[in-house]
């Protein structure tokens, strides 16, 4: 089942809004179930009422397809995910105005395998992206700022994997609570003014945390607490930026495109090789979310309404 909003001519990219409007009790806009195959397209959800905590999108069923979604300015979670849940191009801000703990931008509570592709999460309460029961959840090309946390996970055993992200002026930027046992890798990753930890895990039990050519900000953009001991995390190739300045154009006001020159092409991205003869596939990925042009190219950003 596909259900995708349009301009005028279904396909051509536009987006349908569902206001819900800043009135009266909050309620859902939008759910989903059932176990089929779900795909939700070029939607823009905002608004949900004036008071109480009704989360503005649902999809419980399995196997979900989420592109070029926004969710804003509504009571409790933006998206409150299902299982197999797969999202690209999405954007969340502004989402839980009513300030409950534990909600947030995007809550994957009853997911299991969570990809984010090119998403955004931004000037949420509490936090962007919340994986309180997910098992695996890997994030790529992501932008993390100006919100309690980046990431928040209690979940037992949670696996993540997050390459190429930025977590910008957050409170924390990934953030696991005692019980989050799982193994944690994250690469060619910007932390940058994240004002208490940039990563941080509240259990004293060690487990290993493996941060692999990560950059962090100094002077007035480093955070106070930077990678807390109980992550245990083995750095490889990290990079300090210098002091007081940030790796994009204009993060304050949301523009994430790289231009630093200590951050672009500096990405680890040499593959692994060893067959006899078989060689030469290098890469050269900037550090962060928003790779920058090459010349004669274009750079790929997260595009809001």
């Amino acid at each position: 089942i596909a259900l995708e909003g349009y301009g005028t001519t279904y396909g051509d990219g536009g987006v349908a809004v569902i206001d819900g409007g800043t009135t009266g009790a909050s309620y859902i806009l939008f759910t989903v179930s059932g176990s089929r195959w779900w795909r939700l397209a070029n939607f823009h959800f905002k608004n949900n009422g004036a008071t109480g905590s009704a989360n503005g999108v649902v999809i419980s069923s399995v196997n979900s397809q989420i592109n070029c979604v926004t969710v804003s300015n509504v009571r409790g979670n933006g998206i409150v995910l299902g299982t197999l849940s797969r999202l690209y191009r999405c954007s969340f801000f502004e989402c839980n105005q009513s300030n409950t703990a534990a909600f947030g931008g995007l809550n994957t509570s009853s997911a299991s395998n969570v990809v984010l592709l090119n998403c955004m999460f931004h000037h949420n309460t509490f936090a962007g992206a919340i994986g309180d029961n997910v098992s695996v959840l890997t994030a790529v090309n992501c932008v993390f700022s100006d919100q309690t946390y980046g990431i928040y996970t209690s979940s037992n055993n949670a696996s993540m994997m997050i390459a190429n992200c930025d977590f910008y002026n957050n409170t924390y930027g990934i953030y696991a609570t005692n019980s989050a046992y799982g193994p944690v890798q994250i690469i060619n990753c910007n932390f940058v003014k994240n004002t208490t930890n940039d990563c941080i895990r509240t259990s004293s039990t060690r487990y290993l945390w493996q941060m692999i050519n990560c950059a962090f900000g100094s002077g007035t953009m480093a955070s106070s607490g930077g990678i807390s001991s109980n992550c245990n995390a083995e750095q490889i190739g990290s990079i300090t930026y210098a002091a007081n300045v940030t790796p994009w154009v204009d993060p304050a006001n949301g523009d994430f495109r790289i231009n630093l020159a200590a951050a672009k092409a500096a990405g680890i991205g040499a593959f692994t090789q060893r067959k006899s003869g078989y060689t030469g596939t290098i890469a050269y990925p900037d550090i962060g979310a928003a790779q920058s042009a090459a010349s004669g190219g274009s750079t790929l950003i997260v595009i809001e309404d």
